[in-house]
C-alpha cells in the first residue's frame, strides 16, 4: 500500500547521537603501578544501533615469552622451555 511504509517497517527513530569515544589511564603516582583503564560509553560499531556501555579494567600488558616444543605426540605432554620475557 502507498504511503503505508511505517506500519509494515515500524515507525522512523531519531539517529543516535554520535558519542565521542575515549579512554582514561590513571596510574598511582607515588608507585608508577596500579594502572585502571575507563572506557566511556560510545556508539555501537560497524554503524549498529544502540550504544556500548562505559568499562572500567586494570591495565595489563601483554608480552612473548620465546620457547621451544620438546616432545609431541600420541599420549605425551607437551612441554617447553621458557626464556626471560620480552619487553
Amino acid at each position: 500500500m502507498p504511503g503505508h511504509d511505517s506500519l509494515r517497517f515500524g515507525a522512523p527513530t531519531a539517529p543516535a547521537t554520535a558519542l565521542p569515544a575515549y579512554q582514561v589511564l590513571a596510574i598511582d603516582a607515588d608507585t608508577g603501578a596500579a594502572g585502571t583503564v575507563y572506557s566511556v560509553k560510545r556508539n555501537a560499531l560497524c554503524g549498529s544501533p544502540g550504544y556500548q556501555p562505559a568499562w572500567v579494567a586494570p591495565a595489563v600488558e601483554f608480552v612473548s615469552v620465546p620457547w621451544t616444543m620438546v616432545a609431541h605426540g600420541p599420549g605425551l605432554p607437551v612441554s617447553h622451555r621458557e626464556g626471560p620475557a620480552t619487553r
